[in-house]
């Protein structure tokens, strides 16, 4: 996800209406996909979860 945001919002601005080819709105989906994925990352490589029987 983190390339596929990266590549169209960052390397495809051309293809973009002129009113939104600013670079920090570019880049907020961008950081915004980052910042998801490292708290993702450290919510499951840090969080131990037993599973509990039904």
């Amino acid at each position: 996800m983190f390339i596929a945001t990266g590549s169209f919002f960052l390397g495809q601005a051309k293809l973009l209406p002129e009113s939104m080819r600013i670079f920090p709105l570019l880049a907020v989906p961008v950081v915004l996909v980052l910042l998801l994925m490292v708290y993702w990352w450290v919510r499951v490589s840090f969080t131990k979860r037993i599973p509990q029987r039904v």
